[in-house]
């Protein structure tokens, strides 16, 4: 990409500042409601943009550790076994489950 144009990430991060600071504070109250969703969802395609690849890194990791190929590997062992649900299979899905959630929904942590 040539370096006098911003990348997507950047894209979004002035896109929702914009949003937020400058649009949405002169904006009728009903109106605002429809604002406030987009500006929420570009935050958590912020986040996505800027956490995913090293969530989706850290599960292939851990899979691999656990004896894994895939996530369709450990749902069929799973769906055959539910013994299959060792602590740390449970512990590396609970640290992914939260990793996720702090994309989506950051307050709920």
């Amino acid at each position: 990409m040539s370096e006098d144009r911003p990348d997507a990430l950047a894209l979004i991060v002035e896109a929702q500042r914009t949003l937020s600071e400058e649009i949405i504070p002169q904006s009728e109250q009903r109106e605002r409601y429809k604002m406030l969703m987009i500006a929420n969802a570009l935050a958590i395609a912020l986040r996505e943009l800027k956490q995913a690849s090293a969530v989706h890194k850290h599960r292939r990791k851990v899979l691999e550790v656990l004896g894994f190929s895939d996530d369709a590997a450990v749902v069929a062992k799973l769906r055959r076994d539910n013994a299959a649900l060792t602590p740390d299979l449970y512990s590396a899905l609970m640290e992914e489950t939260t990793a996720r959630v702090a994309i989506s929904n950051p307050k709920a942590i």
